[in-house]
């Protein structure tokens, strides 16, 4: 089976670019993906693949202790978010069933339903405070906090994809409806402040959330709001621009920013946050390709390799002194709390927003000059991965922005590395040879670099706010 997943695997990616091109290397994206690949299916001739190890802060799913014996082997996948579930781990094995640690108020603990989540378990979603799963027969089981979440008492059915806020969570069903559950004023009630029931009883296709509402697109692109009226539960200023053609909804904290199949874009929720572009609107009445954000603010990539920027000036909407840079050739955007990254054609990066949490790369710029593959971020600090396997790293140093302090491990990924995650303050790179290296807030899974157990076998790492948690080989 393994080797059928690699075959199409390969296939897939090569699909898109001549061979001889692909298996030269030359795009670091390809070279990821195979490196992955291969370690992956090399080291499944000799090993069982599944075993998990945590590290980081032991209360939030640094430690598996009292699961460990559960989590030895035959593990699919892994679930929690860092900006959602930020303490808590589910893991998904094999057989449909599902094993969770970590906080214990905010989903580690799932006794109260470990029955049911026994099998048939075919995907996890998570809020906030708790858990979501998505069993083979259309059900939904819940646990965590059951406030926000974490207690859904009427029975579900024919369910086939969750969504979630930090407070609540919407599933879609078959039918295209629309049912809501967990904090009623941030996204679980239909009917208040706003009665929407009868527009999501029907037609839905996908559901974005923020903090505290939801925005869904139905299938005729009309976009139909709920949850807190001041943070985009209430798009009623907006309502004709909203009544057709919205294909993907971005989202800050507070707001939203819907794109049009006509390429221009519509926004609402806190005006300061984002949801008023009147500043900007007449570079958004078309060619916009792409919406990303922040916590505060958003940043539009265009047809023509240019950003426009809006919202609280301080945290990437002023992006003025970098206007010249920003005027054409980006490709992508990467964004922290606070700052922007953005990645150009010619491999350079650019960046704007609050300077000490990744807006000023200055200390690094000779280095981003050219040659960047990848950038990824935590909180308040920005980490590039380059075409020949190097990392850089700036911002604030006590979350990652620091390659040197408080350890040394700038050797350690001058090469080699193929990606790179993150809890909200430390950044953790795997490498080729299946080793994994950690550097940032030692507590918050800073301090992986000195575990021996991940010198070797690592094929992939997940992260929630302060740990991490890597899927290893494990030996016959």
């Amino acid at each position: 089976m393994l080797l059928n997943c690699f075959l199409f695997l390969v296939k897939k990616i090569s699909s898109k670019t001549n061979l001889r091109t692909f298996f030269n290397f030359k795009n670091q994206s390809q070279k990821s993906h195979l490196a992955i690949l291969l370690m992956v299916f090399l080291l499944s001739l000799s090993t069982i693949h599944g075993q998990a190890l945590a590290w980081g802060s032991p209360g939030s799913g640094g430690s598996i202790s009292e699961v460990s014996q559960y989590l030895a082997s035959d593990i699919d996948s892994i679930y929690t978010s860092t900006s959602k579930n930020s303490v808590a781990y589910a893991a998904l094995k094999s057989d449909g069933s599902v094993v969770t640690w970590g906080n214990q108020f905010n989903g580690g603990d799932s006794s109260t339903v470990s029955a049911s989540l026994a099998s048939g378990v075919v995907k996890i979603f998570s809020n906030r405070f708790a858990f979501a799963a998505l069993k083979d027969d259309g059900s939904v089981v819940t646990w965590g906090n059951s406030s926000f979440g974490g207690n859904l008492t009427s029975s579900l059915s024919d369910v086939i994809h969750i969504y979630s806020n930090d407070y609540s969570f919407a599933a879609i069903k078959s039918d295209g409806s629309v049912f809501a559950w967990g904090g009623g004023y941030y996204g679980a009630s239909f009917t208040s402040p706003i009665n929407v029931a009868s527009a999501v009883a029907s037609g839905v296709i996908k559901i974005y959330g923020n903090n505290y509402s939801y925005a869904a697109i139905k299938d005729d692109g009309s976009v139909v709001t709920w949850g807190h009226p001041s943070y985009g539960g209430n798009s009623s200023t907006v309502s004709v621009s909203l009544s057709s053609g919205a294909i993907k909804i971005c989202s800050n904290n507070y707001s939203f920013a819907a794109l049009k199949d006509d390429g221009s874009v519509v926004t609402w929720g806190t005006s300061s946050y984002g949801g008023d572009s009147s500043s900007v609107s007449s570079s958004l009445t078309s060619g916009v390709i792409k919406i990303y954000s922040n916590n505060y603010s958003y940043a539009a990539l265009k047809d023509d390799g240019s950003v426009v920027t809006w919202g609280y000036s301080s945290y990437g909407a002023d992006s003025s002194s970098v206007s010249t840079s920003l005027s054409s050739g980006v490709k992508d955007i990467t964004s922290n709390q606070f700052a922007y990254a953005a990645k150009k054609s010619d491999g350079s990066v650019v960046t704007w927003g609050l300077s000490y949490y990744g807006g000023n790369s200055s200390s690094v710029s000779s280095s981003l000059s050219s040659g960047v593959d990848q950038i990824y971020s935590t909180n308040s600090a920005f980490a590039a991965l380059k075409s020949d396997g190097s990392v850089l790293a700036w911002g604030s140093s006590s979350q990652g922005g620091s390659l040197t302090s408080p350890t040394d491990i700038t050797s350690a990924v001058a090469s080699g590395v193929i990606k790179i995650y993150s809890t909200n303050s430390a950044f953790a790179a795997l490498k080729s040879d299946g080793r994994v290296v950690s550097w940032g807030r030692q507590g918050e899974g800073g301090n992986g670099s000195s575990d021996s157990r991940l010198s070797s076998g690592v094929t992939e790492v997940y992260s929630n706010s302060k740990s991490f948690v890597a899927l290893k080989m494990k030996e016959k």
